[in-house]
């Protein structure tokens, strides 16, 4: 019953979703792929299976431009008349080296990129188009504490409906009965004495109060003891 001297209803709802998903999944699933592809090809470099590093170098002419190298070589050797020293088969094997070396990093960065790749193609799936709804009602009703709060110092609630341990002291000449009571949702439970709105309506409805919005009636006790007029 505490709503009665100041209650309070309120309510809400929350929806969130992708409303892009469908059309990002669809262009960009393809993509996540090459997470899966990067990762297993550089496993694969680094457990000693070098078939993709070499298909790697066969798809970028690594063979044609090692040639090309080694052939520079021997020509700037030959002109300087050191063709057959040994310097010319070291320096053919370092730049051989150098340039495996090189496509060999190449590779691996390219595995990395498509790692990557893959990787933002599905945090972009699960991101893109993220929407979050939500809406809050509330709705304050005064309660008959607050109403009387809002009235006249002599205003009392006295709606019958709003109290109990209800004991009559004795009756008014008219039939207007006095009680002692408590009210209901008073933490307090402190003791009142006084009359009911139902009796003071038929018999002294001069003395009523205003009427909360929950539709409890109430008493002007400066009235009540008074005659109309």
């Amino acid at each position: 019953m505490s709503s009665l001297f100041g209650g309070k209803k309120s309510s809400s709802k929350s929806e969130s979703g992708n409303k892009a998903y469908g059309y990002i999944q669809d262009t960009f699933s393809p993509l996540t792929g090459y997470a899966g592809t990067g990762a297993e090809g550089l496993a694969k470099l680094l457990g000693g299976d070098a078939s993709g590093f070499n298909a790697y170098k066969k798809a970028t002419g690594f063979d044609a431009l090692t040639e090309d190298g080694s052939r520079g070589i021997t020509g700037n050797q030959a002109a300087a008349g050191m063709l057959r020293s040994g310097g010319t088969g070291k320096a053919i094997g370092n730049y051989a080296n150098t340039m495996q070396n090189q496509f060999a990093d190449s590779f691996m960065g390219k595995l990395l990129g498509m790692s990557g790749l893959g990787l933002q193609a599905g945090g972009l799936i699960s991101d893109a188009g993220k929407y979050s709804n939500e809406t809050s009602k509330s709705k304050e009703k005064p309660g008959i504490g607050k109403f009387l709060g809002t009235v006249g110092a002599g205003i009392a609630a006295s709606d019958p409906r709003l109290k109990y341990d209800i004991k009559k002291l004795y009756t008014e000449d008219d039939g207007l009965g006095v009680y002692t009571f408590r009210y209901k949702g008073d933490e307090t439970k402190k003791l009142w004495r006084g009359v009911m709105a139902d009796e003071v309506a038929e018999l002294r409805p001069w003395a009523l109060g205003p009427v909360s919005e929950d539709g409890y009636g109430s008493v002007d006790y400066d009235k009540v003891w008074k005659e109309q007029g």
